[in-house]
């Protein structure tokens, strides 16, 4: 059992009563036992709540003063291995999660609800000696979603309703893939899923390959393909911004290549090179004010559609390196370089995708100090994503660089899409941990501390334009330091 709740909210407060607070709380349970030795039951109960709340002075009617978001997830697992060459667990579980922002009148902005229901079943059956082994499953879900969005314009004494829609869709899915052992040193697993998305009435296939390759005792060669489908949600097809049923599945074709090397002393090194074709992405063309060629400003339609309007490649390279010791220091430190690039083929616009980063650092360690304490450390490093938007620096001095030559006074709608980056993002996470028996129990006392250099990250947020087509509020901050203590309790 682990609950928590932060006091970020009560200390910014008592700093400072005009600024911002934000504040959560969650907890989690997870029950385990063996009826049999044949049969497992596992039981998991998840939830938090988050709420913001922002000084009303500053506000606009149509800002966010107070905001409230609530979730939960439920699962009951049942797993049944009467020998050592079957197993067969059923999932049944439940997840929810609702939504309230209100104005500095409270009136209602945002509210949404949405429930997921399913159940999923997964077998593994080993033949001929373990050289064949067979992975097969299936699922149904039902989805439900809530959701309405109003603003005030034009000084109007009451809001207008710019999207309502209630609705539920259901979907099914089976897979099934084969690990065939080819001799000492090769292994292929071909598979396939079938889905099914009852809402636009669509049926997809996805297979798959992998090939592994014992080339010595250290040294392994990794190769896969694929292709991957992801449907349209409620959100893309009904309200104000939605498609239609007519929507298709966005699709994509992957491939990667790798080579794992064991270095000895618990340590190995893998790199992997990858590309990964995408069709049919879902983007809402005309959502984003922008500069039309003649100059003059073209505003973002509130009724834009989604539509299946991108293409896209993306490319890369991932390197890490890895040791897993069950004493002493333990950790990886991993690098990635990536690019993704979209083409909007109708608009002939080509443009970096919002969720390209180039370069990415994750560095982690573990320390045990002894077997009843442990601290880590976790950094992350990202050269960051684009400043979403047809966005650009305007500089003090006209035709002057902003970025070498000249400071920037203001940005400014501009005809290119995301040309511009954030800041380079930076984290780092300390944790420690130390555990106790009483009775028959087990608790752990844990100490962590988020962002503890306390660095200033920026994210992306919807901006404002004025009549001449300077942008205002195109970033916020992001979690600033945040320590935090609390238990475990195992019984």
């Amino acid at each position: 059992m682990f609950a928590r709740r932060s006091y970020l909210d009560y200390l910014v407060k008592r700093l400072d009563d005009e600024t911002f607070a934000f504040s959560f709380s969650d907890a989690q349970t997870k029950l385990v036992y063996d009826l049999t030795p044949r049969h497992h039951l596992e039981v998991l109960a998840v939830a938090g709540r988050s709420a913001f709340h922002e000084p009303p002075d500053r506000l606009s009617v149509n800002d966010e003063a107070n905001a409230r978001s609530d979730s939960a997830f439920g699962g009951l697992t049942w797993k049944y291995a009467p020998s050592s060459r079957f197993v067969l667990a059923q999932r049944f579980y439940a997840t929810g999660s609702a939504f309230t922002n209100t104005n500095r009148l409270d009136s209602l902005l945002d509210e949404g609800r949405a429930v997921d229901v399913g159940w999923r079943a997964d077998a593994t059956v080993a033949a001929s000696a373990g050289r064949v082994v067979l992975d097969l499953g299936g699922a149904v879900q039902r989805t439900s979603e809530r959701n309405q969005r109003q603003r005030t314009f034009d000084a109007a004494a009451a809001p207008t309703l710019l999207a309502s829609y209630d609705e539920r869709a259901d979907a099914a899915s089976a897979y099934a893939q084969a690990k065939l052992q080819a001799g000492s040193r090769f292994r292929v697993t071909p598979g396939i899923r079938v889905d099914r998305w009852r809402l636009t009435r669509t049926v997809t296939s996805s297979p798959w390959l992998i090939g592994e390759w014992a080339v010595t005792p250290a040294t392994e060669l990794k190769v896969g393909t694929g292709v991957y489908q992801q449907f349209p949600d409620l959100a893309n097809v009904f309200g104000i911004n939605g498609g239609g049923a007519g929507l298709r599945p966005e699709r994509a074709i992957h491939v990667d290549a790798g080579i794992v090397r064991s270095l000895g002393r618990a340590t190995t090194v893998r790199g992997t090179v990858y590309a990964r074709r995408e069709s049919h992405v879902l983007w809402m063309r005309d959502a984003e004010p922008r500069l039309a060629p003649d100059g003059s400003i073209q505003p973002g339609r509130g009724d834009a559609r989604w539509s299946n309007a991108l293409d896209g490649d993306a490319a890369g390279v991932e390197i890490v390196l890895r040791r897993n010791a069950p004493d002493r220091l333990s950790g990886w430190a991993g690098y990635a370089y990536g690019s993704l690039r979209y083409t909007d083929l109708l608009a002939g616009e080509t443009f970096w995708a919002d969720a390209d980063q180039r370069h990415t650092v994750s560095l982690f360690g573990n320390y045990r100090i002894s077997n009843r304490s442990t601290v880590n450390a976790k950094f992350r490093y990202g050269s960051n994503y684009p400043l979403r938007g047809y966005v650009a620096e305007q500089p003090l001095v006209p035709g002057a660089p902003s970025l070498l030559g000249g400071p920037v006074l203001f940005y400014g709608l501009a005809a290119e899409r995301n040309t511009l980056r954030l800041p380079a993002y930076a984290r780092l996470d300390i944790r420690a941990d130390r555990v106790f028996n009483w009775s028959s129990h087990r608790i752990t006392l844990f100490g962590e501390v988020i962002n503890a250099l306390n660095r200033t990250n920026l994210r992306n947020v919807p901006f404002s334009v004025d009549r001449r087509g300077r942008v205002s509020g195109a970033t916020d901050s992001l979690m600033p330091i945040v320590p935090s203590v609390g238990c475990v309790v195992e019984f």
